[in-house]
């Protein structure tokens, strides 16, 4: 049974980059009794890229505003694909965030 918001643990994450960054956001998707109330990064990133394994995965509606809230585009796609966006945008020299979830 899923978490209400009321009862998930609000979390800020401050510095949220790079590869530690991108780690932690991951693993916290992934729980339902977290929330991300804050998250912060210098420069912020223009969006951040969510791989979700083998397959696409729906993604909380409020996680989805926190970040828009922001500024961060949250792109949600299976893991391959957003491997592939990833060196794409690193390749145009793009502001953006990863977490994505390995598959085998």
């Amino acid at each position: 049974m899923a978490n209400s918001s009321a009862s998930k643990i609000r979390i800020g994450i401050l510095g949220a980059s790079g590869y530690t960054g991108g780690e932690l956001l991951r693993l916290l998707a992934c729980h339902d009794g977290m929330e991300v109330a804050v998250l912060t990064a210098e420069p912020p990133p223009e969006f951040l890229l969510l791989g979700c394994g083998t397959a696409m995965a729906p993604v909380d509606d409020g996680l989805r505003r926190a970040f828009a809230s922001r500024g961060i585009v949250l792109e949600v796609m299976d893991t391959g694909a957003a491997a592939r966006t990833y060196n794409m945008l690193l390749n145009e020299n793009r502001r953006f965030a990863a977490a994505l979830i390995a598959v085998s």
